[in-house]
C-alpha cells in the first residue's frame, strides 16, 4: 500500500499546484482555498484508487460507495483547513457550514464525475462530469451560505471560480493519477497488459 501511496505523490503535488492558480481569478481567496481544495480531492482520489485497487486491475470503476465515504472524509478534514484560512479572505468570507458543504460537495461530485472516464471511454465526456461537478458543488457551497443573490453568485462563481478550478484538476489528474485509465494503472503497478 506504501508504493501505491508513492506512486500518487506527483499527482499530489501537481493538483493543489494548478489548483492554485484557479483562485487568482477570484481575488477573495488568493488560490490558497483552491489549492487546499485540489489536494483534498486529489488525496479522496488517491485514497480512492487505493481502496479500489482490487476492482482497477479487474478494470472495473470505483465504486460510488468507496467514492462517497472517502469524499465525506477528505470533505471535512478539508473544511476544518477551509475554516483555519478565513481571515486570508479579504472581500468576504463563507460561514463555516459552507466550507464544510462545499468541501465534501466538492470531494464526491467532482470524483463522481471523474469515474467517468471508465463508464464512457472517453475523456471528455468526465471532463464535463468533473465541470458539472465543480459548478453544482459551488452552487451548493453559496446557497448554503443564505446568499440572497445566490443565482449571480453561482453563475459569476462558476465561471471565475468552479470551472477553472476543474480544468486544471482534471489536467493533473490526466498527467498524474496512476488510475487514469486502466492502461496506466496496471503499468504503474507492474501488472502485465492483456494481449488482446
Amino acid at each position: 500500500m506504501i508504493k501505491l501511496l508513492e506512486k500518487h505523490i506527483p499527482f499530489l503535488i501537481l493538483a493543489p499546484f494548478l489548483c492554485f492558480f484557479s483562485g487568482i481569478m477570484m481575488p477573495h481567496v488568493l488560490g490558497f482555498r483552491a489549492a487546499i481544495l485540489g489536494l483534498s480531492v486529489a488525496a479522496a482520489g488517491t485514497a480512492v484508487n487505493i481502496l479500489n485497487r482490487e476492482e482497477l486491475s479487474k478494470e472495473q470503476p470505483p465504486t460510488i460507495y468507496s467514492i462517497s465515504l472517502v469524499g465525506i472524509i477528505s470533505g471535512m478534514v478539508c473544511g476544518l483547513f477551509l475554516c483555519l484560512t478565513r481571515n486570508l479572505e479579504f472581500f468576504h468570507s463563507f460561514p463555516v457550514v459552507s466550507n464544510f458543504v462545499g468541501a465534501a460537495s466538492y470531494n464526491i461530485l467532482i470524483l463522481i464525475g471523474y469515474r467517468f472516464r471508465f463508464i464512457f471511454k472517453h475523456g471528455r465526456l468526465s471532463y464535463l462530469a468533473v465541470m458539472a461537478g465543480a459548478a453544482i458543488s459551488y452552487g451548493l457551497t453559496v446557497v448554503s451560505k443564505s446568499d440572497h443573490d445566490a443565482f449571480i453568485t453561482i453563475l459569476l462563481g462558476s465561471f471565475l471560480g468552479a470551472f477553472p478550478f476543474a480544468l486544471l484538476w482534471f489536467i493533473a489528474a490526466s498527467y498524474a493519477d496512476p488510475a487514469y485509465n486502466y492502461g496506466r494503472w496496471k503499468k504503474k503497478t507492474g501488472q502485465e497488459e492483456e494481449i488482446k
